[in-house]
């Protein structure tokens, strides 16, 4: 799997995550430009593993990879919700407060 570009933009980290849950959870993450690689196997966590082969490419290329990419737009889905409601209600108020405001000549 191609996690994210390498910092030259010529190649990619690529590798492979596995799991037997909830006992494993293995990653490894290899970046061609440098020849550095990473080989994570941890137990008792369901995603340690990738968590820190996540974090290893971050490092590696400064771009997040696709695992991680895909948590951090499901954990943003929230506050963009509660934000677009707080715009939303605040363009519905301050526009029902003009709109009974007297007109000033």
């Amino acid at each position: 799997m191609l996690y994210a570009p390498t910092r030259s933009g010529d190649d990619y980290v690529y590798g492979h995550d596995g799991a037997n849950e909830p006992a494993i959870n293995v990653a490894l993450r290899i970046n061609p430009q440098t020849d550095d690689a990473l080989i994570a196997l941890t137990n008792g966590h369901a995603s340690l593993a990738s968590d820190i082969g996540a974090e290893w490419t971050l490092w590696q290329t400064g771009y997040p990879d696709v695992l991680s990419t895909r948590k951090a737009l499901k954990s943003a889905l929230v506050p963009a919700l509660v934000g677009g409601g707080a715009i939303f209600i605040a363009f519905f108020l301050l526009s029902r407060r003009l709109s009974s405001a007297p007109a000033r000549r």
